[in-house]
């Protein structure tokens, strides 16, 4: 138990803190150090997790401001938009790529019109399946 539970005493009225028992200065400031740093955890890791999505998002065609919205939900709230995110992003990931005649780089995730050996973003070579 720590120093400022045990004292103290017992009366007539019931149980009063005998003078000094309040918890040591030394006590106080581990516990706000300990509450600050559980503050930045929990506002950093659904930041990085919402960047994630966002940047994820783009990746996959959504416009700048769905990728946004998206990181402000995940962001603020995590529990119900990363579930979902993830849940309409696995259903989207069997549809054709929009347009006629347009293909995803399969490297960069950014959309190009026409049949091309390179990619015009990142520049890598691109496999080009003839059946279709």
């Amino acid at each position: 138990m720590a120093e400022w539970q045990t004292r103290w005493t017992q009366n007539p009225v019931g149980l009063t803190p005998r003078v000094g028992s309040t918890p040591t200065s030394g006590t106080k400031d581990k516990n706000l150090i300990l509450q600050r740093k559980m503050w930045a955890i929990g506002i950093l890791i659904p930041f990085l997790i919402g960047l994630w999505v966002a940047m994820d998002a783009r990746k996959r065609g959504y416009s700048p401001l769905k990728a946004f919205g998206w990181f402000l939900g995940v962001w603020l709230l995590l529990i119900v938009f990363l579930p979902l995110y993830l849940i309409l992003r696995s259903r989207s990931a069997g549809k054709a790529s929009p347009g006629k005649d347009t293909y995803v780089c399969p490297y960069c995730g950014r959309l190009y019109k026409g049949k091309v050996l390179f990619c015009p973003y990142c520049g890598q070579r691109l496999e080009q399946d003839d059946s279709l």
